[in-house]
């Protein structure tokens, strides 16, 4: 196998040598699973490459896919066309193969500085029996603060924590954020950093979470830092490419109400933004 790990979102190269590949065993799959829970994940999608007249492909290529579970040393398997198991020269069927934790995202790019925001981290391969945590770190060079927040994990794929308070001076009142699994830091795959700007007015909670679609009822936001005497609040319900919006009227500065407009664009699930 051309590597013997990646990160478990996959999408990356690999390739697997042998020889007679397409003649001789005709590949069809290539098979990850993981011999301790079961689990396991097949590429049907391969192309083979030729090396001599007889068209004997002498490498299977593939892109990996993203493993769903807890990382594993998986075992790769060929399989051909009837689901029988290509043979490995080396006497064994299987090539191990490590498919590594990691995280990208996370959903929120704005918190409180009364603290409390809660911040879904976008990850993968994640063990959810292992303890995880998100530490706040001031972007700052006048503020060398460091705050770390238990992490709870919702799936393999996706974690949550709550961002602490944090003090409005010096500015930027920025944070960037690390994630820790098991005591050690989660490998973040994407280009640079992953930050949070906190900020004095933002919203925590809309009910209710069901209407018709007739509109007619009224979303309820939570929050604090809102303005009384403002008048361009707006509340934006959104599902794909189709969008409604409404103005918002705060009654005090943790508490504002937004009409909920008629949705002419069937039964969904909508993305609320204030």
């Amino acid at each position: 196998v051309s590597r013997s790990s990646g990160p478990a979102s996959g999408g990356f190269a690999l390739s697997i040598a042998g020889t007679c590949l397409r003649n001789g065993t005709d590949v069809h799959s290539v098979v990850f699973s993981c011999p301790g829970t079961g689990e396991s994940v097949a590429v049907s999608e391969t192309t083979t490459s030729e090396h001599d007249s007889n068209t004997n492909a002498s490498t299977v290529a593939l892109v990996a896919p993203s493993w769903g579970f807890a990382a594993c040393d998986t075992v790769i398997t060929l399989q051909n066309s009837s689901g029988a198991v290509v043979p490995h020269l080396g006497g064994a069927n299987i090539s191990e193969f490590k498919f590594l934790a990691g995280w990208v995202s996370t959903d929120q790019p704005v918190g409180l500085l009364a603290g409390g925001t809660i911040l879904s981290v976008i990850a993968f391969g994640l063990d959810v029996a292992a303890a995880h945590q998100c530490v706040f770190t001031g972007t700052s060079s006048l503020l060398r603060r460091n705050v770390t927040a238990a992490a709870t994990s919702v799936s393999s794929t996706k974690l949550v924590c709550v961002a602490p308070d944090w003090p409005a001076w010096p500015t930027p009142a920025e944070a960037s954020v690390t994630v820790y699994a098991a005591g050690r830091i989660l490998p973040l795959e994407a280009v640079g950093d992953v930050r949070i700007r906190f900020t004095a007015e933002g919203w925590t909670s809309a009910s209710p979470a069901k209407v018709f679609a007739s509109g007619g009822t009224t979303l309820t936001v939570l929050g604090m830092g809102f303005s009384t005497t403002a008048t361009d609040y707006t509340a934006r319900f959104s599902a794909g490419h189709d969008v409604e919006t409404t103005p918002c009227t705060p009654s005090s500065s943790r508490a504002m109400a937004c009409p909920i407009p008629r949705w002419p664009h069937g039964e969904n699930n909508l993305r609320v933004e204030v």
